[in-house]
């Protein structure tokens, strides 16, 4: 009887112990916070990392931080088997800030034009129904390491990013629409 006791009052004791603690746990790798236009940016830096190791479930979570006016930047079958022979290391993260909240239709325009094929990333109706929902510039920070092997010769590269997010409030979720290089003003 006595080991009765003792068990319940353990399994009691564990309960009381670590009640309300549990979910900040690390039971899984789940790092998707899309609470606010930082976290999702935070959010979006740290999956990089899961891209070169599993490229296909890494592209399932970045659904849930992607909105679905996203402007597809993750690339083609050719950028995935670079992302299969590399590993990427996110050294650290120097700063991640809202610069602007409640984007008018006019900035949003111009930051879709800041595109590498120097047209619009986005389509003017998207661009108008992003002109009239919550939305957020967050500019990010940080530094990255990535290891591949490019016709067997190991390489190391090292760089400093500075990009500036477009995100939206959808159903109570913040998601990005669009990234862009931090331009110099």
């Amino acid at each position: 009887m006595k080991r009765r006791e003792l068990l319940a009052g353990c399994g009691v004791g564990f309960v009381t112990a670590t009640a309300g603690c549990l979910d900040s746990l690390p039971w899984s790798d789940e790092t998707i916070d899309t609470s606010s236009p930082e976290a999702v940016v935070n959010s979006y830096i740290t999956l990089q990392e899961q891209l070169y190791d599993d490229p296909e479930a890494t592209k399932e979570k970045l659904d849930t931080v992607m909105s679905n006016d996203a402007v597809s930047q993750i690339g083609s079958s050719q950028n995935a088997q670079f992302l299969e022979k590399a590993e990427l290391t996110i050294t650290s993260i120097d700063g991640i800030s809202t610069t602007t909240e409640g984007l008018t239709v006019r900035q949003i325009r111009e930051l879709a034009q800041r595109g590498p094929q120097q047209k619009s990333q986005l389509e003017s109706r998207t661009i108008n129904d992003l002109g009239s929902r919550k939305t957020a510039l967050v500019d990010a920070a940080y530094s990255r390491k990535i290891e591949t092997e490019i016709n067997g010769k190991s390489n190391t590269f090292e760089n400093s990013a500075k990009e500036r997010y477009l995100v939206v409030n959808e159903k109570e979720s913040w998601q990005i629409v669009l990234r862009t290089p931090v331009l110099k003003q």
